[in-house]
């Protein structure tokens, strides 16, 4: 007799199954590259606390929209992922070639100084560190086009003048992510992102699941830009950025 599953056998006699068809799987092994907070010395790749700070209301003002209000009942879990933030705070979150406001040990002082990004690679090996706001700035046209020259074992010396102008002045661009605001490959609503951290992560009163109406601090939840590039053996080039919700 072939056993198919491993199952109990409830004895049941089953009325009705629904089906659910889901996404294609669609598998993708790229090459990685990891945007943290700023590395001022020393770089350990055991350390989880690299993680960028940002506050639950300026995480949903600069990616849920500047109307949605974490204190209402009844928030809109229906607002889709959109860069529409302005101001200073969304200077240091969309552009990730200025300064990073860096917070301290106990989550968010805004009083704290300037800071910039720092990128990681796939291996845990520095690419791009500074010191502060005037330093060295993240920069991701090396990292990228070091990666396909790998790939197709051509030195970007090799590559016509046009073609590396073009592809660096298009990497350059996603440094302001506001420049990306039309190439969303795919996205979360925010009710959508919320069931998916209670997933995860449930949260708890009197030992009672309660759901979440709002990001939480300690959620990790993250953004990544994704570098294609049709030249055959180029494999796509992931940045990955990696943020802490602090109160």
């Amino acid at each position: 007799m072939t056993t198919y599953s491993k199952s109990l056998d409830f004895q049941e006699t089953v009325f009705a199954e629904l089906c659910l068809e889901t996404s294609d799987i669609v598998l993708d092994e790229p090459h990685v590259i990891d945007i943290i907070s700023g590395v001022t010395s020393g770089w350990d790749t055991t350390n989880t606390n690299y993680t960028v700070k940002i506050t639950q209301s300026n995480f949903v003002r600069m990616f849920y929209g500047v109307n949605q209000d974490l204190d209402s009942p009844n928030p809109n879990f229906d607002t889709g992922f959109q860069l529409t933030g302005s101001g200073d705070v969304a200077e240091q979150y969309y552009r990730l070639d200025k300064g990073y406001r860096q917070m301290d040990a106990s989550g968010c002082d805004t009083s704290a100084v300037n800071n910039v990004y720092s990128i990681m690679g796939g291996d845990g090996e520095p690419m791009s560190t500074g010191t502060d706001a005037s330093g060295a700035t993240l920069n991701l046209i090396d990292p990228v086009t070091d990666y396909w020259a790998k790939d197709t074992g051509f030195n970007i010396d090799c590559w016509s003048t046009c073609s590396y102008m073009s592809i660096a002045k298009e990497i350059d661009a996603a440094h302001d992510l506001t420049n990306l605001d039309c190439n969303v490959c795919c996205s979360l609503c925010y009710g959508e992102l919320l069931a998916l951290l209670d997933n995860k992560q449930p949260t708890r009163d009197s030992g009672l699941g309660v759901k979440r109406t709002q990001v939480l601090a300690g959620d990790k939840v993250g953004l990544r830009i994704l570098f294609k590039n049709a030249k055959e053996g180029t494999k796509n080039v992931e940045a990955r950025i990696h943020f802490e919700i602090c109160a």
